[in-house]
Protein backbone atom coordinates (compact mmCIF):
# COMPACT_ATOMS: atom_id res chain seq x y z
CA UNK A 1 0.00 0.00 0.00
CA UNK A 2 1.55 3.36 -0.58
CA UNK A 3 2.24 5.61 2.28
CA UNK A 4 2.72 2.39 4.60
CA UNK A 5 6.09 1.51 5.26
CA UNK A 6 6.93 -1.95 4.34
CA UNK A 7 10.33 -2.06 6.44
CA UNK A 8 11.65 -1.75 9.36
CA UNK A 9 14.75 1.07 9.51
CA UNK A 10 16.95 -1.26 10.77
CA UNK A 11 16.05 -3.82 8.28
CA UNK A 12 16.28 -0.67 5.37
CA UNK A 13 19.53 -0.30 6.34
CA UNK A 14 20.86 -3.52 6.17
CA UNK A 15 19.42 -4.10 3.06
CA UNK A 16 20.92 -1.18 1.77
CA UNK A 17 24.21 -1.99 3.11
CA UNK A 18 23.95 -5.66 1.17
CA UNK A 19 23.68 -3.85 -2.07
CA UNK A 20 26.39 -1.55 -1.33
CA UNK A 21 28.84 -4.54 -0.85
CA UNK A 22 27.90 -5.67 -4.29
CA UNK A 23 29.25 -5.19 -7.62
CA UNK A 24 26.18 -2.66 -9.28
CA UNK A 25 26.17 -4.45 -12.77
CA UNK A 26 25.81 -8.50 -12.62
CA UNK A 27 29.05 -10.02 -14.34
CA UNK A 28 28.36 -11.06 -17.92
CA UNK A 29 26.51 -14.39 -19.12
CA UNK A 30 29.78 -16.28 -20.05
CA UNK A 31 31.82 -15.57 -16.97
CA UNK A 32 28.51 -16.86 -14.33
CA UNK A 33 28.22 -20.30 -16.99
CA UNK A 34 32.02 -21.06 -16.28
CA UNK A 35 31.91 -19.94 -12.73
CA UNK A 36 29.23 -22.24 -12.71
CA UNK A 37 30.55 -25.03 -14.26
CA UNK A 38 33.90 -25.07 -12.66
CA UNK A 39 32.21 -25.16 -9.18
CA UNK A 40 30.18 -27.81 -10.04
CA UNK A 41 32.96 -29.95 -11.74
CA UNK A 42 33.98 -33.14 -9.96
CA UNK A 43 30.08 -32.54 -8.01
CA UNK A 44 27.46 -33.73 -10.53
CA UNK A 45 27.77 -36.73 -12.52
CA UNK A 46 29.64 -36.46 -15.51
CA UNK A 47 29.98 -32.75 -15.28
CA UNK A 48 33.75 -31.16 -15.89
CA UNK A 49 35.01 -28.03 -16.29
CA UNK A 50 33.84 -25.11 -18.39
CA UNK A 51 36.51 -25.41 -21.11
CA UNK A 52 35.23 -28.98 -22.37
CA UNK A 53 31.89 -30.15 -23.89
CA UNK A 54 31.21 -31.73 -20.87
CA UNK A 55 30.04 -28.64 -19.06
CA UNK A 56 26.29 -27.28 -18.77
CA UNK A 57 27.76 -24.73 -20.79
CA UNK A 58 29.40 -27.13 -23.30
CA UNK A 59 26.68 -28.96 -23.77
CA UNK A 60 24.22 -26.35 -24.19
CA UNK A 61 26.01 -24.56 -27.23
CA UNK A 62 26.23 -27.90 -28.72
CA UNK A 63 22.71 -28.65 -28.38
CA UNK A 64 21.63 -25.02 -29.18
CA UNK A 65 23.85 -25.36 -32.48
CA UNK A 66 22.73 -28.29 -33.16
CA UNK A 67 19.14 -27.49 -32.34
CA UNK A 68 18.31 -24.04 -33.25
CA UNK A 69 17.30 -24.89 -37.13
CA UNK A 70 14.58 -27.52 -35.92
CA UNK A 71 13.02 -24.32 -33.78
CA UNK A 72 13.66 -21.90 -36.82
CA UNK A 73 12.37 -22.81 -40.45
CA UNK A 74 15.63 -24.03 -42.22
CA UNK A 75 16.26 -26.80 -44.69
CA UNK A 76 18.33 -28.48 -41.86
CA UNK A 77 15.40 -28.38 -39.15
CA UNK A 78 12.91 -30.17 -41.71
CA UNK A 79 15.36 -33.16 -41.73
CA UNK A 80 14.34 -34.35 -38.85
CA UNK A 81 10.81 -34.79 -39.95
CA UNK A 82 11.33 -35.73 -43.40
CA UNK A 83 11.73 -39.30 -44.75
CA UNK A 84 13.02 -39.59 -48.70
CA UNK A 85 10.64 -41.59 -50.38
CA UNK A 86 11.18 -43.56 -54.29
CA UNK A 87 11.15 -41.35 -56.96
CA UNK A 88 12.43 -38.06 -55.34
CA UNK A 89 9.34 -37.51 -53.96
CA UNK A 90 9.27 -36.82 -49.57
CA UNK A 91 7.39 -37.13 -46.92
CA UNK A 92 6.58 -35.02 -43.40
CA UNK A 93 6.62 -37.18 -40.52
CA UNK A 94 4.39 -35.61 -37.55
CA UNK A 95 3.56 -39.32 -36.24
CA UNK A 96 5.63 -38.81 -32.86
CA UNK A 97 9.75 -37.92 -31.82
CA UNK A 98 12.35 -40.48 -32.49
CA UNK A 99 13.82 -42.04 -29.39
CA UNK A 100 17.24 -40.95 -30.80
CA UNK A 101 19.23 -39.09 -28.49
CA UNK A 102 20.73 -36.86 -30.80
CA UNK A 103 16.61 -35.53 -31.75
CA UNK A 104 15.89 -32.59 -29.78
CA UNK A 105 13.88 -33.91 -27.32
CA UNK A 106 17.04 -36.05 -26.29
CA UNK A 107 19.01 -33.43 -25.86
CA UNK A 108 16.20 -31.84 -24.05
CA UNK A 109 15.97 -34.38 -21.59
CA UNK A 110 19.90 -34.63 -20.95
CA UNK A 111 19.98 -30.60 -20.15
CA UNK A 112 16.88 -30.76 -17.83
CA UNK A 113 18.87 -33.43 -16.42
CA UNK A 114 22.03 -31.56 -16.17
CA UNK A 115 19.89 -28.37 -14.92
CA UNK A 116 17.95 -30.96 -11.98
CA UNK A 117 21.38 -32.31 -10.89
CA UNK A 118 22.66 -28.25 -10.27
CA UNK A 119 18.84 -27.84 -8.33
CA UNK A 120 19.40 -31.04 -6.11
CA UNK A 121 23.54 -30.42 -5.02
CA UNK A 122 22.49 -26.54 -4.71
CA UNK A 123 19.38 -26.16 -3.40
CA UNK A 124 18.28 -29.60 -2.25
CA UNK A 125 15.35 -29.66 -4.22
CA UNK A 126 15.25 -32.62 -4.91
CA UNK A 127 18.24 -35.38 -4.40
CA UNK A 128 20.74 -36.63 -6.75
CA UNK A 129 19.34 -40.13 -6.55
CA UNK A 130 15.40 -38.96 -7.05
CA UNK A 131 16.99 -37.44 -10.67
CA UNK A 132 18.81 -40.46 -11.38
CA UNK A 133 15.85 -42.87 -10.93
CA UNK A 134 13.85 -40.56 -12.85
CA UNK A 135 15.59 -40.55 -16.00
CA UNK A 136 17.33 -43.98 -15.65
CA UNK A 137 13.51 -45.19 -16.43
CA UNK A 138 14.14 -44.26 -19.68
CA UNK A 139 17.43 -45.63 -20.67
CA UNK A 140 16.06 -49.22 -19.88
Amino acid sequence: MMGVPMLSDQMRQRFEAQVAEHPKQMPHLLQRAEGADNYLAGKLPGLRGADTTHSYRGFYAIAYRRQNAVEHASLMGLNHVVTDLPGGRKRVDLEGPSKDVSNPLGNATILVAFSLYIAANQLDWATRDAVGSAFNKFSE
